[in-house]
This record gives C-alpha cells, structure tokens and sequence, in this order.
C-alpha cells in the first residue's frame, strides 16, 4: 500500500471526526510537510476534505474515479490485496492496445489496464465503442494462461456472466447476455466483450478481456439511441463506478477459477443459459458471408451456440453475429 493510500485509509476510518497532521504523520512515519502534500494529491483527485486549522483533516466525500488509490477503499473483500494489479489512464487509444503493448513488456498475469477515456476504442467485429470521459467502464484484464487456446473460446462467457451477475447483484437490473459477448438490458446493448490472444498452437502467451460498460452516461450518439443503455438510463440515478468494477473483477476471478482451476465449466454455462436472450429463441446468424436461421437450444462445453437449423438438425456455430428473428431492435 502506497503512502497516499494509507492516507486515504486512515481517513475513511475516522469519517466523524478530524484527524490532526501530527497524528497523521506519527501513523505513517512521515513529516507533516509530507503529509500535507499527499494531502494536496488527494484533493486533485477529486476526494473533498475539510482541513480545519488546530483540528486537522475530514474525508467528506470520495469521487466517482477509477484511480487505484480510490477503487482500493471500496475492496472489502480483499481482491487487490492478491495478485490482482491495475494500471489507471485518463486518456487511452484503447485499453486493449495498452493491454497488448505491455503485454509485450512482460506485463504480469491479472494486471487490469483502466482508462477514464478511449478515443480509439473497438468492439467486437471492430466495430467502434463510443463513450462519455468519466462515465462508464473501460478495461482490459490481461491473461497468462496454462491452458489450450482451444479453450479460450470459454472466456468471453465467463466474462459476460461476471458482468451480468454483477449488474443484477449491484444494481439489480435485470442484466441478460446475447452470445457470444454481449450484455442487454431488454432489447439495448449495456456492454460489449472484446477477447484477443497472442497463441502458438499449443500455448497462449497472452489473452487480454476487454470490458466496456455503460454506466452513468444518459446520452448516446443518434445511431445508437435505439440500441444502447446504462444503467443510469435504466435506474435513474448514478452507480459508483469504483465498486461496480471490483464487483465485475471479483465475479470474472472467481468463475475464471472455477472453471480453470477447478473445471466448473458446466456450472458457468448452465448460468450462462438462464440469462440467455437467446435461449429458445428464432435467430439469425450471419457467418462467412452466409445466413443461417433456427433455433438455439443451449451452449456447449466450448461455450459454442446450438441451433437445431429449419432441417431440424443440430448444427454448432463457433462465431457469427446474431439476432432475434421476431426482433426489430438491436437484439
């Protein structure tokens, strides 16, 4: 823990009353010059805090950032204090570049790359993701995996279940996922999932899991109104975005475990398909240029869709782009 994040800790457990520069400075080992200038830091952060002369210091409130020292205070359960480690950017290309290029640099397993905003970000299909600075979440979680990159296949699941169990838990929002990766709420698109690996046949060097979520922002683009939610939009009233994400990262661990470590895949599908748009569904899927109609009838071990085609057979489709076929809006 950094000094500024002690700090902050101290702080946060003495919310009634000040705490004075001296005490301070006794707690940490440091001067009080020292103490005042982490002080200073904080403010610039956003964190308000009454300074009151002979009283000394008062938390009054902290503010809706990403930054590591602000997302720390809200970990009770304790996920950063593992090998979780995160990197915090006001402005980025894409934090799945950044994800990529210090993954190049022998960046570790589990470092999550979080940005305040994208100018260049992507989505799947390349598509473009489009998001209000300081409003939403923006992050890539990068993967050293021990296993086969034939089952990667499985991480954009067990991503969308982390995020939707998150959204339904935190904010209770009746969050479903379209597959492959995609969360809605209704018929509009909440978050889109965006996985890309760096593999030998045998042997992934590197996966990277990148999230958005829309979450405070009430504005969209006329192109997407009819298509995109937030949970602002939805629940009218603004989420803190700090603890949404360690939600999200905590349930994305657990189930990156279990189904890894401890092989409850089953189990991760089987949750997968209850909050399936799709699910007994007419769809259409477009792959290669070809359309595809049917109905799906359940996910595999591969995290693969099932449809049973309109000759009644059973066919696995390992990617394509979906809709509902009864549906005129975005799903």
């Amino acid at each position: 823990m950094g000094m500024r994040d002690r700090i902050l800790a101290l702080m946060m457990q003495n919310q009634i009353g000040y705490l004075s520069g001296e005490q301070i400075a006794a707690e940490c080992g440091i001067s009080r010059a020292a103490v005042w200038k982490h002080i200073d830091q904080l403010k610039k952060l956003g964190c308000a805090i009454d300074a009151k002369p002979n009283c000394g210091y008062r938390l009054v409130s902290l503010p809706d950032s990403l930054d590591p020292t602000i997302v720390k205070t809200f970990d009770f359960s304790g996920l950063l204090k593992s090998d979780v480690v995160l990197k915090h950017f006001e402005s980025v290309d894409s934090t799945n570049e950044v994800a990529k290029r210090f993954a190049a640099k022998g960046d570790k397993d589990k470092t999550v790359y979080i940005a305040e905003e994208q100018t260049a970000g992507r989505g799947r299909l390349d598509r473009s993701w489009t998001s209000k600075k300081g409003a939403n979440l923006m992050f890539t979680i990068l993967l050293r995996p021990t296993f086969r990159p034939q089952d990667a296949s499985k991480v954009p699941i067990i991503a969308a279940v982390a995020v939707a169990q998150s959204l339904r838990n935190f904010t209770r929002l009746d969050a479903q996922v379209k597959w492959p990766n995609d969360v809605l709420i209704g018929t509009k698109k909440i978050c889109g999932i965006r996985c890309e690996m760096a593999a030998d046949f045998d042997r992934a060097e590197w996966l990277i899991v990148g999230i958005g979520v829309n979450v405070n922002q009430t504005v969209f683009p006329k192109e997407l109104a009819d298509k995109a939610t937030s949970v602002r939009a939805e629940s009218n009233r603004n989420t803190s975005r700090p603890q949404l994400l360690l939600s999200i990262l905590s349930d994305f661990f657990d189930l990156y475990k279990k189904t890894f470590e401890e092989g409850g895949f089953d189990d991760v599908i089987v949750e997968y398909t209850k909050m399936s748009v799709l699910f007994q569904q007419m769809i259409t899927i477009q792959a290669g240029g070809r359309e595809t109609h049917g109905r799906c009838i359940g996910f595999d071990r591969e995290g693969c869709l099932i449809m049973q085609n309109e000759q009644n057979r059973r066919v696995r489709i390992m990617a394509g782009d979906v809709s509902i076929r009864s549906e005129k809006t975005y799903v």
